[in-house]
């Protein structure tokens, strides 16, 4: 069964789980495949990698398929990608709090402003960091959406904002480098066909396989 955070949320990590689900329905034309381990998926033999999507704790899930989430190219670390610092385990919290990813340096890393409790922003706003300093040296709304967020699934308010801006779909969904992809969202490009190079310099010449999905009308071939 899936956790519920702090706020009442089925999902922790809610923009993760929304990055999946437009996934899923890109690759299965609108089918949607959840992560909930009993029933038909806990009595299945096989998986597809779009149900490694991140809706319970890594430490809970199935040995069979948490091995088949690793061999897809996921570890426990990039799992909690975009996590809230709540929802992790202690142990998780002091693990990457090891590495010198403290409750500071994780909100700053994985959230933005309006995530952010009450009490955190009075306590960043007692060092000095206002929103508007948060929203310049880490992370903003919008490169949050951008991150985490498909434009499919952006509020009808937030497209026009940003289609007031000259962005649409194609400059919403490309505009991060590659590098700041999650693990996720790059493994669901490369299995587009996207490559680091021609992500970053928009060039549907460099992708891997002739893929359809990802061209223009003018760009296809004539046969």
């Amino acid at each position: 069964q899936a956790r519920t955070n702090k706020t009442g949320n089925d999902h922790p990590n809610t923009a993760t789980m929304k990055f999946h689900a437009i996934a899923i329905n890109t690759i299965f034309a609108g089918i949607h495949i959840g992560c909930n381990l009993s029933g038909a998926l806990a009595n299945s033999d096989k998986w597809h990698p779009s149900e490694c999507d991140q809706q319970e704790y890594w430490n809970k899930l199935e040995p069979d398929f948490q091995t088949f989430c690793l061999k897809d190219g996921w570890t426990e670390d990039d799992w909690e990608e975009g996590w809230d610092w709540y929802d992790l385990t202690v142990e998780r919290q002091q693990y990457w709090t090891s590495k010198g990813l403290g409750q500071d340096a994780w909100e700053q890393k994985h959230s933005h402003w309006g995530q952010l409790t009450e009490k955190r922003q009075l306590y960043y706003e007692g060092l000095g960091i206002s929103k508007d300093i948060w929203d310049r040296d880490y992370l903003s709304l919008d490169k949050w959406e951008k991150k985490y967020i498909y434009w499919d699934d952006l509020s009808e308010e937030r497209k026009q904002y940003y289609k007031s801006q000259g962005i649409g779909k194609d400059e919403f969904e490309m505009s991060l480098e590659w590098d700041e992809l999650t693990p996720a969202q790059q493994r669901f490009h490369e299995s587009r066909g996207w490559t680091a190079e021609a992500w970053d310099n928009d060039d549907k010449s460099l992708l891997k396989i002739y893929n359809e999905e990802e061209m223009e009308w003018d760009e296809l071939t004539q046969t």
